[in-house]
């Protein structure tokens, strides 16, 4: 195990090592979250020895972790495409045979498309915790947004969202 961290951190390839060297700074900066995932992985050691293919289930908040670490700093920071037709954008219209840049790190730190605390690691945004069971679980983003729906029409009516929730790829906070 050791040596294959090694590999990946000093002589893997660059978008792996960077990847992985990120979520490990990431973990050390918060205690909280370094504390979630080593407990997280403790519950699931005996499973995933006796089945490893349940690893997503199993280490649903470490998953979080990776996911949260690539939306922060993701290995390719931007990207490029050439237009192959005409794109309208608002008023302006972009010609075909343009190049434009993708720029990924603002896009996943964007307040409208992640909430007021886009800036913010919160691996929560992937994850929830489901009391019946005492484990984290992948969030199910689109029963989530049929039910936030329902909670902006009952805000018209005079009802609050929950100041704790966190969105992930949503526009619509």
């Amino acid at each position: 195990m050791i040596e294959m961290l090694m590999t990946l951190f000093f002589a893997g390839y660059d978008t792996s090592s960077i990847g992985l060297s990120m979520a490990m700074y990431e973990v050390s900066e918060h205690p909280r979250i370094q504390s979630l995932c080593a407990e997280e992985a403790r519950r699931a050691a005996d499973h995933l020895v006796l089945d490893p293919t349940q690893w997503e289930d199993r280490l649903a908040y470490n998953w979080a972790v990776v996911m949260e670490t690539l939306r922060l700093h993701p290995p390719v920071f931007t990207n490029c495409r050439n237009l192959v037709k005409d794109v309208e954008l608002d008023e302006y219209t972009v010609p075909s045979g343009t190049r434009v840049y993708i720029p990924v790190v603002q896009i996943h730190t964007d307040e409208r498309n992640f909430g007021k605390r886009a800036k913010e690691f919160l691996p929560e945004r992937w994850v929830r915790w489901e009391e019946e069971r005492k484990c984290w679980v992948k969030r199910d983003y689109a029963r989530e947004e049929q039910e936030s729906q329902q909670t902006r029409e009952r805000g018209k009516q005079g009802f609050t969202q929950d100041p704790k929730y966190i969105p992930a790829a949503n526009p619509n906070y």
